[in-house]
């Protein structure tokens, strides 16, 4: 088992946007079944990394205003967090490496809209979010 320290979690966006989020922001997160993908294709290798499942509970410290294409977001965190379309999650760790993985995605209404992503605000002002293909945040937690 490798034990590395975490420096930050980044929440990717559809729109590329970006919720950099510090470890004491974060109070759990399980990513199950990574993959990884290599790919040679006219002269470059291309390294890929997805997942079958993400769950992340968030803590009510990150619900703030976040950078936004070098602005403060209107938004808080959660606000934009409710809309089902995170794609990507980067994790850097202490020592500088950093592990980016694709989220499942299944179109939903749309493009832009995953139907697998479920968010949910707890009665203790936490968020949670799950991405999977087998079940919701309900079924994963006792209710508080």
């Amino acid at each position: 088992m490798n034990f590395r320290g975490l420096k930050k979690v980044c929440l990717v966006l559809e729109n590329c946007e970006e919720i950099v989020l510090t470890p004491d922001e974060v109070i759990r997160f399980r990513i199950c079944g990574i993959k990884k993908e290599v790919i040679y294709a006219s002269g470059s290798v291309i390294e890929h990394q997805s997942c079958e499942e993400l769950f992340l509970e968030l803590s009510p410290r990150a619900d703030r205003h976040y950078d936004w294409y070098g602005e403060t977001s209107e938004e808080r965190a959660f606000q934009r967090l409710a809309r089902p379309d995170l794609t990507n999650v980067e994790l850097t760790y202490e020592d500088g490496t950093t592990l980016y993985v694709a989220m499942p995605w299944d179109n939903g209404e749309n493009e832009w809209t995953n139907r697998l992503q479920t968010s949910f605000r707890t009665k203790a002002g936490t968020m949670q979010i799950l991405i999977s293909r087998s079940g919701n945040v309900s079924e994963l937690l006792p209710e508080e």
